[in-house]
């Protein structure tokens, strides 16, 4: 659970790891959106899961999350895909910037209705010509696995 620190330089309250002031954390909690943004790993991973199972338990609306990361540890973004689909909410998924590697798996965790890009965002897998190689010997066995390929831009929120 985080904590707060009075900054002498600033009135607002803020995260004693040097994060965002706390009414903007509680503003975004009240709008039901999560931003993930950075590098994955454990201490972000603790922390979206943390607010997921707190917005669920205030409500089931849906919750929006703003993804921007070139990716990170690997089980950091297994464990925010699985809360992603763990909990009630349908969980939307907004990518911007730059979506790769685990920021990648944590874009699929959301139902294929609820991605979305912004116009300028870039996907990036890593070693994608493995991944068709694979994907073309897949189809060839005859296999029901299917390859995701993005367009960006394809799901424009205004």
């Amino acid at each position: 659970m985080p904590f707060f620190t009075m900054n002498e330089d600033n009135d607002d309250k803020k995260n004693a790891e040097g994060g965002e002031p706390a009414f903007i954390q509680q503003k975004l909690l009240s709008s039901r959106s999560i931003v993930i943004s950075g590098e994955i790993n454990q201490e972000l991973a603790q922390k979206v899961v943390t607010q997921l199972i707190l917005l669920q338990s205030i409500s089931d609306e849906p919750i929006r999350i703003y993804l921007n990361s070139q990716g990170g540890h690997v089980e950091a973004g297994d464990t925010i895909h699985d809360f992603i689909k763990f909990i009630r909410p349908d969980v939307h998924i907004i990518g911007t910037g730059w979506v790769a590697s685990a920021g990648i798996t944590i874009f699929l965790a959301a139902k294929k209705e609820h991605r979305y890009s912004l116009p300028n965002t870039r996907f990036s897998l890593q070693a994608a010509a493995a991944v068709l190689q694979s994907a073309s010997l897949i189809q060839r066995r005859g296999s029901h696995a299917s390859l995701t390929i993005f367009s960006p831009g394809a799901g424009l929120v205004r």
